[in-house]
């Protein structure tokens, strides 16, 4: 999680803690770099954590870290080459399919609103995204959708709140 003074969304003091799934004390993740640790997501295995950092320049650059059997970072590896001198970087989902899997989804696509940052689940088998009337960064009506990875019929998740459901994501065991 991040963990910051302010909660705008930029985070600019933002820094990655951890906290073990069974429970147990937070502790901030060796890896964060000086300015704006935020936007992060785990490999399917656990192992691997990208983030986005405003270290170095105005402008978010990619991250990576490796995580031990203790879930132990490493310090911070930036991945080269992830943006342009005048541009920010966007965080990317691990995906263990091939390129074309994602083309279309029955049930997250063609249905008249925006279907947007989705979130495959560590085994593969789940897709969880956000369907709202605009693809604004904020999503004030957003709501939280699961659909097969396969396709199939969406459900809208329970977990929703009244409003703005958004920025989820799954933990490297899937629950």
């Amino acid at each position: 999680f991040v963990r910051c003074r302010n909660g705008q969304l930029m985070r600019p003091d933002g820094r990655l803690w951890i906290v073990p799934f069974e429970g147990g004390k937070a502790r901030e993740m060796r890896c964060n770099t000086d300015r704006m640790n935020s936007w992060h997501s785990f490999s399917p295995n656990g192992r691997w954590m990208v983030w986005s950092s405003k270290s170095f320049t105005p402008y978010t650059r990619l991250f990576l870290t490796h995580l031990d059997e203790a879930m132990n970072a490493s310090p911070a590896i930036l991945v080269p080459e992830t943006t342009v001198a005048s541009r920010a970087a966007t965080i990317p989902e691990f995906l263990n399919a091939p390129f074309d899997a994602l083309d279309a989804i029955e049930g997250a696509s063609d249905n008249g609103v925006s279907n947007t940052f989705p979130k495959v689940s560590p085994d593969g088998k789940w897709i969880v995204f956000v369907r709202c009337r605009n693809g604004q960064l904020m999503r004030p009506d957003g709501r939280l959708w699961i659909v097969p990875f396969e396709g199939g019929k969406a459900r809208e998740m329970r977990c929703n709140t009244d409003r703005m459901n958004s920025w989820h994501s799954f933990s490297p065991n899937g629950r």
